[in-house]
């Protein structure tokens, strides 16, 4: 298996830096290929205690953002990834391919380069820009994630979404998400020196209730984008109802990230509960992890989204996820192969969040056992063993072979 060559491409939420990670670890010669436009919130850096133990596996492209589409020559796209023999890519890599006639080998989305890209949903700064550049990159786009060999499906909602433009043809293995071996090694109680530890102590230690919200506030701007939005005033309005019967002191910690922070704090301020709320600057994953493995529940979207990044931190060190499950077993079967639905509780509405507080009150041991179990479940179906499939699905695609989806199965 070392002698195929894996290039990793892009990384948004750090996602092909986790899955480098792995299959290195497993023996994979694998390369993380970054975009020209990377978000800086999630550098490589951003994610991990020990970068500098790949470094010379992490390559820096001059191109992958929208705009070098149309500047970056077919050339130079070729002799970027010339040297490897199976690619997984996400963002604008199925438009990259697309430009020079070739298929990528695996697309791997995370949300926007295959709900939104494909419609021209993106903006150049520049208006009389807009229409043109969109239409022509959108339609490289779409023809590129149609030729791309192998299409990943990250959550049962993309599938959904995407069905029509793109066929059923999806393999649901998703992604680890997160580098649990990372998360292992971090020793919370001998964190010192950490930024905002002394805040997260003081929280914890003043507080009987620890609720901790830390995906973006989207729930204003994009109201009824299921895709999008992340039900954040559901969340609020709960908590608000929640502090009139508590008997328990509580604080909801929320993150200046978002196109909705404004009207977060407007809500907050009407509701009466800013005594009750703390609000932090946005900040890397390995620092938030502090402020989370304390906290006595997270909150990743109240709208039938799935599961997002946030809420499988979550689950990792397990605190108990309230989140939107808007699909059964049988979905995950018939989706994602095999897996079992994530042990979350469920909330998509104000009531669950008042709800499942005040019963906290009385029966905190259910809550902690539901923390356990989706820790337990992490590490079942999307650590490891979820990298042992993708290694399977790699090999298919060096040897070209027709790729053994049963080999693949979770049941």
């Amino acid at each position: 298996m070392a002698k195929i060559k894996v290039a990793c491409m892009g990384n948004m939420n750090n996602n092909m830096f986790v899955l480098m990670r792995y299959l290195r670890g497993f023996d994979v010669d694998a390369d993380l290929l970054l975009f020209d436009k990377e978000i800086d919130h999630f550098s490589p850096d951003t994610d991990s205690v020990n970068v500098e133990d790949y470094e010379k596996h992490i390559k820096q492209l001059s191109w992958g953002g929208y705009r070098s589409f149309f500047t970056t020559s077919k050339q130079k796209i070729r002799a970027a990834i010339e040297d490897y023999d199976v690619i997984i890519g996400c963002g604008f890599a199925p438009a990259f391919f697309q430009k020079i006639r070739r298929k990528l080998d695996i697309f791997l989305p995370y949300g926007s380069d295959m709900l939104y890209y494909p419609y021209a949903k993106f903006i150049f700064s520049t208006p009389s820009l807009r229409i043109f550049s969109n239409t022509i990159l959108a339609r490289y786009q779409t023809k590129g994630i149609r030729n791309c060999k192998v299409k990943i499906l990250s959550t049962i909602k993309d599938y959904y979404y995407s069905v029509n433009k793109f066929g059923t043809d999806f393999l649901g293995l998703q992604s680890p998400l997160v580098y649990l071996p990372d998360f292992e090694a971090l020793d919370f109680k001998n964190m010192n020196g950490f930024e905002y530890k002394d805040q997260f102590d003081e929280l914890r230690a003043k507080n009987d209730v620890m609720i901790f919200n830390h995906s973006r506030q989207i729930w204003k701007t994009f109201k009824g984008d299921i895709v999008a939005g992340k039900g954040n005033d559901k969340l609020i309005k709960g908590f608000a109802r929640y502090l009139k019967e508590a008997k328990k002191s509580a604080v909801l910690i929320l993150f200046e990230k978002g196109v909705d922070v404004k009207y977060s704090k407007q809500l907050i301020g009407e509701l009466g509960i800013d005594d009750h709320v703390k609000w932090m600057p946005k900040m890397p994953r390995k620092n938030l992890l502090y402020g989370l493995q304390m906290a006595d529940f997270a909150v990743d979207t109240m709208n039938a989204g799935g599961i997002g990044g946030s809420g499988y931190e979550a689950m990792i060190l397990g605190t108990p996820l309230f989140n939107s499950i808007p699909w059964g077993q049988d979905e995950y079967d018939k989706l994602l192969l095999g897996k079992p639905v994530p042990p979350v509780i469920e909330a998509s509405t104000e009531d669950h969040i008042y709800e499942n507080l005040l019963r906290n009150e009385k029966e905190p041991e259910f809550y902690k056992e539901k923390g356990l179990k989706g820790k337990q479940w992490i590490y079942d179906y999307r650590g490891s063993g979820l990298v042992e499939k993708w290694i399977h699905l790699i090999e298919d695609i060096y040897h070209k072979r027709e790729i053994n989806e049963q080999a693949l199965q979770f049941n």
